[in-house]
């Protein structure tokens, strides 16, 4: 709680909270008292003046719920804890990022997931005791790096109010729930067959818990916040939640590398000068004039700050996989029409196979009906000047490509997607003036229909290498995708290739497999 121009200010920080205050306000209504309102108020006052009172460490602190109680899917939160970047030693203590373009046009996205498994035999007690403190020390030290992600964004809600930023200021912190599953079968869900997509969705947190109204003119809210959960005996699973304006997949991914090694080695001394991030926004050279333009796009929306997907969801996740050999077998079919990179045979394989799979299960779509795929391509280096690998945020643009379904799902489906998807790839990399506009792109796909696929990640993110000491992940899961229906790649754990992960109903994904399995072993494609 603090006091801005003279008002008291209450936060309501934590699922806990806001679940007592959606209950709270439940009742009142349904008792039709006279004004609910001011119970809710007088609820808040009590909640964030027993906060106050809460003794926490400089750098982290740990609530432990005094009775968890068991979800009804089988997972029950022991800790709600909250991590900072060490306050001595810690780099800056204060940082101010205006948000570019290619962050504001991600505010209103889908929440990122990302979910690690790992196989470590241990039992409740010393996950708690020992696994739990080291893996919170290694975080506050991962973050020291990663300031950003320990800070608030603020979304500015006056027509007249300058760019949304990020802000960070020292004592910041994200956000750490500690769980115990029971019942589940680690074997079960880390497998590639079909399983049912929302017992995933218990691992992850399911709102960025610090969101909350500052007053009438900005919304503040967390980037960032984690859970991991212990399976007894079996594993752990690390998930991350994460509004995607803050960073895009690669920014993410060296986090979520630099926390695991630090914890695998104890400290973060051997990270050395690689890991400095880029923050100035100034060096990408037109971003003040798109980043107006998208704002100007944006500011009469409001961020996402919680999971948008409804439960049960009524899919199924399903991985693939495609070889090294099987991927340039793809690409001696498709040379013919265009120098294909493994992104583009891997999305119009996958892309033809969907469309397929659409006349299989009885979806009616007309020969002539549009259908879409987007991707996204890294641009750091295409910039002039170029930025560093290590810039903070969000320097992809959208990839947009366009066919129709009766060439997409005809025999030479693949060869035609290839070739679509090739095409716009190249037209985003013959640009060399700075006029990377992301909200140009998003705006021809605007009102276009409901047929897009979306490629999420890139073939060569490597999410099986993030290693805490434990060993690789025996699994890697996106469950965004139970959201948007993309279809995610990466590396795979072992061996060239590329994984593929899915999200579908169940009849759509049989039908998948079906096409897909068939497709790779024909000669012709």
């Amino acid at each position: 709680m603090k006091t801005i121009s003279g008002r008291r200010e209450y936060k309501i920080n934590s699922p806990i909270h806001v679940s007592l205050v959606l209950n709270l306000w439940t009742l009142t209504t349904s008792l039709s008292f006279r004004n609910p309102h001011l119970y809710i108020y007088i609820l808040c006052i009590y909640i964030c003046d027993v906060e106050d009172k809460i003794v926490r460490s400089k750098n982290m602190s740990c609530i432990s719920e005094v009775a968890p109680r068991p979800s009804p899917r089988g997972v029950r939160i022991v800790q709600h804890c909250s991590v900072s970047p060490p306050p001595e030693g810690g780099g800056e203590q204060q940082l101010l990022i205006p948000l570019a373009n290619f962050d504001i046009v991600r505010l209103r996205y889908h929440l990122l997931n990302f979910l690690f498994f790992y196989r470590v035999e241990c039992s409740e007690s010393h996950f708690v005791n020992t696994i739990v403190p080291n893996l919170k020390n290694s975080l506050s030290l991962a973050l020291k790096h990663f300031l950003p992600l320990a800070g608030r964004m603020v979304f500015p809600l006056t027509p007249s109010a300058l760019l949304p930023v990020c802000r960070y200021v020292a004592g910041d912190s994200v956000s750490v729930a500690i769980a115990v599953s029971s019942g589940a079968d680690l074997h079960h869900l880390t497998g590639n067959h079909s399983r049912d997509a929302d017992q995933f969705h218990q691992l992850l947190p399911r709102v960025l818990p610090h969101a909350y109204c500052s007053s009438d003119e900005c919304i503040t809210f967390s980037p960032l916040a984690i859970q991991v959960t212990l399976f007894p005996n079996q594993g752990i699973s690390v998930g991350h939640t994460l509004n995607h304006a803050v960073a895009d997949g690669a920014t993410i991914l060296a986090f979520q590398h630099a926390w695991a090694s630090i914890n695998k080695l104890n400290g973060d001394a051997h990270l050395g000068q690689n890991i400095v991030r880029l923050y100035d926004r100034n060096c990408i050279v037109a971003n003040k004039h798109l980043a107006s333009r998208a704002w100007n796009h944006m500011k009469t929306s409001t961020p996402t700050v919680s999971l948008t997907i409804s439960l049960p969801t009524n899919r199924v996740r399903a991985t693939f996989s495609l070889s090294a050999a099987q991927i340039q077998k793809l690409k001696s079919v498709a040379v013919k029409n265009v120098a294909a990179s493994s992104l583009v045979v891997l999305s119009g394989y996958v892309w033809s196979c969907l469309a397929k799979s659409a006349e299989a299960v009885g979806e009616e779509v007309g020969d002539d009906e549009a259908e879409y795929l987007t991707c996204t391509a890294d641009i750091r280096a295409m910039l002039t000047p170029p930025l560093p690998h290590t810039y903070f945020g969000n320097c992809i643009v959208l990839v947009l490509a366009e066919s129709i379904h009766g060439t997409l799902k005809a025999e030479n489906g693949f060869v035609d997607a290839a070739h679509t998807i090739g095409e716009a790839i190249r037209e985003i990399k013959s640009k060399r003036d700075n006029t990377f506009d992301d909200l140009e792109q998003r705006l021809k796909l605007k009102g276009k229909g409901k047929r897009v696929v979306t490629i999420a990640a890139s073939p060569r993110f490597d999410y099986y290498g993030v290693d805490y000491g434990w060993g690789k992940p025996v699994k890697m899961e996106y469950p965004t995708n139970d959201c948007d229906g993309s279809v995610f790649v990466c590396k795979p754990s072992a061996g060239g290739g590329i994984e593929i992960g899915m999200s579908l109903s169940n009849l759509k994904m049989d039908a998948f497999a079906t096409f897909f399995h068939q497709g790779i072993t024909q000669s012709s494609l």
